[in-house]
């Protein structure tokens, strides 16, 4: 069996030649395009992170009361 293959692809050189180069360029492409997707991931991921201000400003979590709210609101002249 592999004789007859060698022998076939021996017999039509050009036929062999070209699938050898679509087969070359195909998978050169699709390294290329998968580095450039790899390395955007990273440089996205990088610009995500050192833009975040690593600092998280939130509302506080007490109950309001009537007492707590004349402090905040009501001077102390009144």
């Amino acid at each position: 069996m592999f004789f007859l293959a060698l022998r076939h692809l021996l017999s039509r050189k050009k036929q062999t030649t070209l699938t050898l180069i679509g087969i070359l360029l195909g998978t050169a492409a699709y390294i290329s395009i998968t580095a450039m997707m790899m390395g955007f991931q990273s440089f996205l991921v990088d610009q995500l992170v050192n833009n975040d201000s690593h600092i998280r400003i939130k509302a506080r979590e007490e109950v309001l009361t009537g007492e707590s709210l004349r402090s905040s609101f009501l001077t102390k002249g009144l």
